[in-house]
């Protein structure tokens, strides 16, 4: 795929070799399901399916795919992380770094999107769904913008690359964050939903930054659905 054209504000490192990387989302939380609460940086733990759902992806990623895991710091992601070290004992123990996080929601953070209706334009959660240019700098009140959780996202990842040149590397993460790597680095336009312990590749060829869409290696990765684009 070509590289999308919101790529031009962030300056891509540029690595000789192509360089294949996982993003992993987390298992599920109540916040997630039942309740359906925007959970944000708000630091809620995995719930007893979505331990069951990082387990079972950990037991289908042995023998790992990757040499390295990178998670947020958020404990829904660490757990996840857990499980993938725990089946894989082999690998360092995850690394922790706080700008893998979800997106800040600001006062977003712990209602739903009902409690919020009478609090912002109408249209503003359509929008903030979409792969569209207004929509990397639309933000919640006191939260973060698009724009500002993929810099800081991509600094990580670029980081890690140069850090392990040799290495494959899994970064456990969120499901805004996948998805709007997904939206930077692909053709797709339309809202979508990234399933809990959904592993989703990408790969850093130079300076082009794509999303690859499934992964022939392993062919665990789970597709990205049209479906409930509100749910993070």
């Amino acid at each position: 795929m070509q590289k999308n054209s919101h790529l031009t504000w962030f300056q891509i490192p540029n690595f000789e070799n192509p360089r294949t990387f996982f993003f992993l989302r987390h298992g599920e939380t109540d916040w997630n399901y039942p309740e359906k609460r925007l959970q944000g940086q708000t630091d809620i733990p995995l719930n007893p399916m979505g331990h069951r759902q990082a387990e079972e992806i950990a037991n289908m990623l042995r023998p790992p795919p990757f040499h390295r895991i990178i998670s947020s710091d958020l404990q829904r992601a660490q757990q996840t992380a857990f499980y993938l070290h725990q089946k894989n004992p082999q690998l360092n123990s995850p690394i922790l770094d706080h700008r893998l996080r979800e997106i800040h929601l600001g006062d977003g953070e712990g209602l739903t999107w009902d409690d919020l209706e009478d609090s912002y334009a109408p249209g503003f959660r359509e929008l903030w769904s979409k792969n569209t240019a207004e929509a990397y700098d639309l933000r919640f009140k006191t939260g973060e913008s698009r724009r500002e959780v993929l810099t800081r996202v991509l600094a990580s990842v670029g980081d890690f690359l140069n850090n392990y040149p040799n290495e494959t590397l899994i970064f456990v993460s969120h499901g805004f964050v996948i998805r709007s790597l997904v939206y930077l680095t692909s053709q797709i336009e339309t809202p979508f939903f990234v399933p809990n312990c959904a592993l989703v590749p990408f790969q850093w060829n130079q300076q082009n930054l794509v999303y690859t869409g499934s992964d022939s290696t392993t062919g665990l990765t789970q597709p990205v659905q049209n479906h409930n684009p509100y749910k993070f």
